[in-house]
């Protein structure tokens, strides 16, 4: 009796894993389905949904051509890109070569909206970083697939000195990175073939572990080469810093010194303004009986206040020049280098989990 009881315990069990996978198939068709009728209706997002629920139930080749189409019409070409590529290894030999064919194309397509950057480096177990997010460790199978517009590449290993790159990525773009990591130069190194001095107590130390005189240390070595393929980003980083600099120092003088001649004119066309009014008015009220040396000597007092307007007109044109000046050099300045913080996805290729992505008037049973 208690045998067949425990048969029959040990077939439940048996069938339970595939009485739940038959489950989750059922469900996830059912969001499939959903999903078709979101995307026909032009709902992507919603769609996108559906389809990724779905595969999680079910994780079927199928469901991620689905997923790169809503993808696609969301405009996320990179998980579209993805999504495609998944499709077209998974479903090689299984999927219909018509549908293998639309996918093939879309690649293609996509290809010219996207960039891939191999990273290359002779370190491996380095770690890799876009943007400070961490996305594998060298050294890396595929190539990282990324979207148009700048980003910050970062390799670090241990004993090594960090490398950064800042790109910026076009459309249609295959770049490699070759990344060569220099190592971090050590202090002062003991000289080679010796043992360090070693004393035990009350034992004293044999010849063998007899310090070699100072002198016989090697010297620091030399520092790396600029030659290499790729400065160091901290390199760039001061230059760019320093031209920033120098531009915002002259960017202030200038300044100043546009403000002070604006202040000058002003000085000077108010005291000529005053002076010239004055003279004039002498000069009308002198008597007609008057002799021509003092209309002389009046008029030459007018003609002195007009001069300080000529040099009102000078302070002017420098104040202009030098606010123009002024402001072509704080606008020109070069913008320091900023990090990203955006998120970027594992290279892995496979289903893209991320929100919104794209659609195409086409679908995949299952």
């Amino acid at each position: 009796m208690y045998r067949k009881i425990l048969k029959l315990m040990v077939l439940l069990v048996a069938l339970c894993p595939a009485v739940g996978q038959a489950g989750d198939k059922e469900d996830a068709s059912a969001l499939f389905k959903e999903g078709n009728e979101f995307r026909l209706a032009g709902k992507y997002a919603e769609a996108l949904e559906r389809y990724q629920r779905a595969y999680k139930l079910y994780p079927s080749y199928k469901i991620g051509f689905n997923v790169a189409l809503s993808q696609e019409k969301l405009g996320n070409h990179v998980g579209a890109y993805k999504s495609y590529i998944f499709f077209l290894r998974a479903g090689a030999g299984k999927s219909p070569e018509k549908m293998l064919d639309v996918a093939k194309a879309k690649v293609a397509s996509l290809k010219e909206k996207i960039a891939l950057v191999k990273i290359v480096s002779k370190v491996d177990g380095a770690t890799v970083r876009v943007d400070n997010v961490e996305i594998g460790r060298t050294p890396l199978t595929a190539p990282l697939v990324r979207a148009t517009g700048p980003c910050t590449v970062g390799l670090e290993a241990k004993d090594h000195q960090p490398f950064k790159k800042r790109l910026d990525l076009k459309g249609g773009q295959e770049l490699t990175l070759e990344v060569v990591l220099r190592p971090v130069p050590s202090a002062l190194t003991e000289p080679a073939g010796t043992e360090p001095d070693v004393h035990t107590a009350g034992i004293p130390a044999s010849p063998k572990q007899t310090k070699q005189p100072s002198s016989t240390l090697k010297p620091m070595p030399e520092p790396p080469s600029r030659s290499s393929s790729f400065a160091d980003a901290s390199d760039a980083e001061y230059e760019l810093h320093s031209k920033r600099r120098s531009k915002t120092i002259w960017a202030w003088t200038a300044l100043g010194l546009g403000l002070a001649s604006a202040v000058g004119a002003g000085v000077l066309y108010g005291v000529g303004s005053s002076q010239v009014n004055s003279a004039y008015d002498e000069y009308r009220g002198l008597p007609n009986n008057a002799s021509k040396g003092q209309f002389d000597e009046k008029w030459s007092e007018v003609e002195s206040a007009g001069n300080l307007y000529i040099g009102g007109h000078i302070l002017s044109g420098v104040s202009a020049a030098a606010l123009s000046a002024s402001i072509y050099l704080f606008l020109t300045r070069p913008h320091e280098l900023r990090r990203q913080s955006s998120a970027i996805k594992n290279l892995l290729l496979g289903v893209s989990t991320g929100e919104g992505q794209a659609v195409l008037n086409a679908s995949v049973g299952f």
